[in-house]
């Protein structure tokens, strides 16, 4: 359906990167071509989505996953084992997150898979992180788990990359943890 309306494509595309200047420069330019201009913006959105997609290799587990990254080990092939808890609702949410987290690197790495990389997702680390937090409470608990995951990042090699999948906090995200 998205192939159909070029429109579409770049409107989602413009709120999900809506805070990086350089992107919504480019969307916002292709809009002011008119027509043809969208079509061709749409068109390089859409190639580059695929390239990217080519990339991904799912799995349902860490078992799956440590099989595919040890197969390509070596190749420039990196494994990113994404853990789907977005917008934790409560301290034991977060805490069973970053246990999560610390538990996946540590069997990667006594597997000996060392391609790999975790995505961390800042709304999983501390319950309602919100710009609205006045005091600061969920934002230092976010960094402390933050912190805690690099930690052991660093002990075991295993690389952390931060999944903001989210639009709507990027900028709180970037204040907190960059």
């Amino acid at each position: 359906a998205l192939k159909d309306n070029d429109g579409e494509l770049l409107r989602h595309a413009m709120a999900y990167f809506h805070d990086l200047p350089g992107v919504m420069d480019l969307l916002s330019a292709s809009s002011l071509l008119g027509a043809p201009g969208r079509r061709k913006a749409a068109e390089l959105l859409r190639t580059a989505v695929l390239d990217q997609a080519r990339h991904f290799v799912p799995a349902e587990n860490l078992e799956q996953l440590a099989a595919v990254a040890l197969g390509h080990q070596g190749s420039g092939f990196i494994a990113i084992a994404d853990v789907m808890k977005e917008n934790c609702q409560s301290l034991e949410a977060a805490e069973h997150y970053v246990q999560q987290l610390l538990q996946e690197m540590k069997t990667l790495s006594d597997k000996g898979v060392s391609n790999t990389c975790i995505a961390l997702k800042p709304s999983g680390l501390a319950p309602h992180l919100d710009p609205i937090d006045h005091d600061g409470v969920m934002m230092r608990l976010a960094m402390e788990h933050y912190r805690v995951v690099l930690r052991k990042a660093q002990e075991l090699g295993v690389q952390v990359e931060m999944d903001m999948e989210n639009g709507t906090h990027q900028a709180l995200y970037r204040k907190i943890f960059m």
